[in-house]
């Protein structure tokens, strides 16, 4: 942006230039005025206020030296003013008050000339100067976005890890609470019965009856033991609801991350009754038509509905989107179709109003 205070400039000296071509000049009066030139295109290429502000005065002085003998164009001094205040003081109308000073001491002849480009000096300055700020505030806006940005990466980078190691410490306490009750309920019962089962092989050919004896308080131990055993594994298995219902779940909040469509999902009655093959037929059909929903159908909203019946598991997913009359049978959806057939189950698929899918599966 700061260019454009070097156009301003620029056009400044070459109307000077222009006017010392219509008047008799000397050679160091060109001199003077090159190395007048030199010394205000220095400050833009300096980055140091301190030499900014030494340039400035240098060719203030050589200013102030050459316009008593009417040798330099008063326009000149319109550069150094706006270059001052623009480095040195924040506010404008400073400026503005020395150039209208500056006016009353000009002949009148050339006043209103030096006000006019004094005036569009002034216009390109401040414009240059709102701008700048502007680019400013934009910077350390966005400079502000990035670093929240990175921050929020790293909290999600650091929130995996954490859901990781949660993972993986509940499946440490999980092994450890299986292998604490193996050990407490079956060990002890296998421990006990081998016991028993040595003690009647020694007093197998004294005593036959207690050897007996032993024998069948070990079968009823090991029984008690194959109960816990299965009690055990009942215990820890989730009930099937309930790992079908957290698959849903999964491939919803899934396609959920991927997409900004808002998904509901609706259960109703008894859904301990829904099999496994149930569940994985619903899973599948499930994760096939959002894949269809991304590709094609334009939606904003979908709905999800497992619903038990009297006779049926039903399964339902529709959408808010364009929709599709005709309906051509891909791979996918003859997949859905062998798979419900295989079930003894029904497939109904509507395009009219979005898209829509029933899958009914006898219990």
């Amino acid at each position: 942006m700061r260019e454009y205070i070097i156009y301003n400039k620029m056009i400044i000296f070459l109307y000077c230039a222009y006017t010392y071509t219509e008047q008799r000049v000397y050679t160091w009066t060109i001199l003077y005025f090159l190395l007048y030139i030199i010394f205000n295109f220095s400050i833009e290429i300096s980055k140091n206020n301190k030499a900014k502000l030494i340039l400035n005065l240098c060719s203030i002085i050589l200013w102030l030296l050459f316009i008593s003998k009417g040798e330099f164009n008063i326009f000149l001094i319109i550069v150094n003013i706006y270059d001052i205040n623009y480095y040195f003081n924040e506010k404008n109308y400073i400026a503005l008050i020395i150039i209208f000073i500056l006016s009353c001491f000009i002949p009148y002849e050339i006043a209103k000339e030096f006000l006019v480009i004094a005036l569009l000096s002034f216009m390109n300055f401040l414009l240059y100067k709102k701008c700048y700020k502007r680019i400013i505030e934009l910077t350390e806006k966005n400079y502000n976005i990035t670093q929240k940005n990175h921050n929020l990466d790293n909290q999600i980078v650091l929130n995996e890890k954490q859901e990781n190691y949660n993972l993986y410490l509940s499946q440490l306490e999980e092994r450890n609470k299986i292998s604490q009750e193996i050990h407490d309920k079956i060990g002890h019962v296998l421990a006990g019965n081998i016991m028993q089962l040595e003690a009647c092989k020694i007093l197998m050919e004294k005593d036959k009856e207690k050897s007996k004896k032993l024998i069948e308080k070990s079968i009823s131990s090991l029984r008690e033991g194959l109960e816990e055993v299965r009690l055990t594994v009942r215990n820890l298995k989730p009930p099937r609801e309930q790992l079908g219902l957290t698959k849903i779940e999964t491939v919803i909040n899934n396609f959920m991350l991927k997409t900004d469509i808002d998904t509901k999902l609706v259960t109703k009655g008894d859904l301990s009754l829904v099999g496994y093959k149930q569940w994985k037929i619903i899973q599948e059909s499930l994760q096939e038509c959002l894949t269809n929903i991304i590709k094609y159908s334009k939606a904003t909203k979908v709905s999800i509905i497992i619903e038990e019946l009297n006779k049926f598991i039903k399964f339902n997913i529709k959408d808010n989107g364009i929709g599709c009359i005709n309906i051509e049978k891909g791979i996918g959806i003859r997949g859905i179709e062998e798979r419900c057939e295989n079930e003894n189950g029904k497939l109904i698929i509507d395009g009219g109003d979005g898209f829509s899918l029933i899958i009914l599966l006898p219990k």
